[in-house]
C-alpha cells in the first residue's frame, strides 16, 4: 500500500467513524457496538499497512543472519513510514476539524473536550 492509499483509507475511516458514531445522543448505550464497528473499520487499514509488498534493496550479504537482519530493518522502516503517514493524516484531519469548529463556535472548549475524553479513556482502563 503506498502513501496515497494510506491517506485515502484514513479519510475513509474518519468518514465512516463519523457516521458510525452518529450524534452524541445516539452514543449512549451503544458504546460497545460502536467500538466493535470502529474496530472492523480500523482492522483492514492496519492490516493493509503490512500486507502489501515491501521494497527490499538488493544485498550481497552472504551471512544468512545478517541478510535476515537487513531485510527486517528495511521492512520495519517501511512499516514505520506508513504508520507515520496514517497518524499524520489523523492528526491533520483532527486539527482541521477543530479549527473549523472554533471558527463556527468561538466559545468552543476543545481543550476541555480533550480533558473529558482523556478522563473517559483513563476510566476505561
Amino acid at each position: 500500500m503506498d502513501q496515497d492509499e494510506v491517506k485515502r483509507r484514513v479519510i475513509g475511516l474518519l468518514t465512516a467513524a463519523y457516521h458510525t458514531a452518529g450524534q452524541e445522543a445516539d452514543i449512549v448505550g451503544r458504546q460497545n457496538e460502536i467500538k466493535d464497528e470502529l474496530n472492523e473499520l480500523i482492522g483492514p487499514l492496519v492490516q493493509g499497512l503490512g500486507a502489501s509488498k515491501f521494497t527490499i534493496a538488493r544485498s550481497d550479504l552472504e551471512d544468512p543472519a545478517a541478510l535476515a537482519e537487513a531485510v527486517a530493518s528495511q521492512v520495519t522502516r517501511q512499516l514505520v513510514s506508513r504508520m507515520n503517514t496514517m497518524i499524520g493524516i489523523f492528526i491533520a484531519a483532527f486539527v482541521r476539524l477543530c479549527r473549523e469548529y472554533e471558527k463556527d463556535c468561538p466559545d468552543a472548549d476543545i481543550s476541555g473536550l480533550l480533558r473529558q475524553l482523556g478522563l473517559l479513556v483513563v476510566s476505561d482502563i
